[in-house]
């Protein structure tokens, strides 16, 4: 998504529909760091906002610009200071909160916090369709799962071409002719999505799981979003046989 387009959802109120008594009343582009100064109509107050864009912004992302979003924050008391992005993660929106920096939106993901003056929090939402936000691949589906398993049971500093030969080898042992194997660019690309999630770190050329309980949850967490479904599909039928065991 392009600056002129967040600027345009900004201008329209997207981020703060449903919110009573906050809107929008002027956007200045700025030369300079920060990117934007909007003001704020709160309840017939003004309010300055100061923004900064950002296309990208998982959570590797969002810590490597936390600290300098929190230090201008402090030299603005009487200001917010806000992370625009089309879509921000919960991930993302924690490390934001845990810097106490402000943050909004396209979904309408709202934190604003100026002391004594306002404050706004709404997360919770989804990111509308077509926000343009970058899509990195999916590390917890299909054969890019299998990655995850070798990061798990092996835990060492890993290279991506040791990745890639370790998949082969498995796949060789488990499956004999059938071809399972992950390529070298999927795996670049499934290691990309982790780290940029926070779940693995990269050193030099090597790459560490520092946390591998946090990395496990997060894959039982999608594991358990994708099989949701089934459950609210399910039903139950009478057993024509009898109602308990012992009727059967």
């Amino acid at each position: 998504m392009r600056e002129e387009e967040i600027i345009a959802a900004l201008r329209s109120n997207a981020p703060f529909d449903g919110l009573p008594d906050i809107s929008v009343e002027s956007i200045r582009v700025e030369t300079g760091p920060p990117d934007l100064t909007i003001t704020l109509n709160v309840a017939g107050r003004k309010v300055v906002l100061y923004g900064e864009l950002k296309n990208n912004c998982s959570p590797l992302r969002v810590e490597q610009i936390a600290p300098w979003l929190r230090q201008f924050k402090k030299n603005r008391p009487d200001a917010a200071v806000a992370l625009i992005c089309p879509m921000l993660s919960p991930a993302s929106q924690r490390i934001c909160i845990d810097n106490d920096v402000d943050f909004i939106d396209l979904a309408g993901n709202v934190s604003i916090r100026i002391p004594s003056n306002l404050y706004v929090y709404r997360v919770g939402r989804k990111p509308a369709a077509g926000t343009g936000a970058e899509v990195l691949r999916d590390p917890f589906s299909g054969r890019a799962s299998r990655i995850l398993r070798v990061l798990l049971e092996k835990p060492r500093p890993w290279r991506i071409v040791e990745i890639a030969d370790e998949l082969l080898s498995a796949s060789n042992q488990a499956f004999g002719q059938f071809d399972f194997n992950v390529s070298i660019a999927s795996v670049s690309k499934t290691l990309k999505s982790l780290t940029e999630q926070l779940l693995v770190r990269r050193q030099d050329s090597t790459i560490l799981v520092s946390e591998p309980k946090k990395l496990l949850l997060a894959w039982a967490d999608k594991y358990r979003e994708r099989y949701k479904w089934r459950m609210r599909s399910s039903f139950k039928l009478r057993n024509p046989f009898g109602d308990d065991l012992a009727d059967v």
